[in-house]
């Protein structure tokens, strides 16, 4: 997930940046693309960190926070935008990708290393190889 986050980060300043429309087009596409796919995994990740019991409420705050953010972004960069371009808004929206990027590893490093080891171990393993294994 970490990685997904980072790897639109370029993506995000070509989107910013771009001299072309058929670039920023193309930029667009591939960062939405890799961010749309975060969505469930980060989601499933967020219930997977609360107790049963406290997911409709993890995931309503969860929705909240996000809708919230969506509504105070929208006002201040509309602001930032109408008299800097929007240049300033895509660096910070970057910055704000590479923080979250490193925070979700930082923050949680058993959920990530946890779930390395275990991929690493099914491919170790011949159970990990499935119909291989009985080859």
């Amino acid at each position: 997930m970490a990685g997904s986050i980072l790897v639109s980060v370029p993506f995000m300043l070509v989107l910013g940046f771009a001299p072309w429309f058929a670039v920023a087009a193309g930029a667009y596409l591939v960062r939405n693309t890799v961010m749309n796919m975060i969505g469930p995994v980060r989601s499933t990740f967020s219930m997977e960190m609360v107790d049963p019991g406290e997911r409709a409420t993890a995931s309503s705050l969860e929705q909240m926070t996000w809708q919230l953010s969506w509504a105070v972004a929208s006002a201040v960069s509309g602001q930032v935008i109408s008299r800097h371009g929007y240049g300033p808004v895509f660096l910070a929206g970057a910055a704000i990708y590479v923080l979250a990027g490193v925070a979700y590893p930082a923050l949680f490093p058993r959920a990530f290393v946890g779930r390395r080891e275990d991929r690493q171990a099914a491919v170790d393993t011949p159970e990990g190889l499935g119909e291989e294994a009985g080859r």
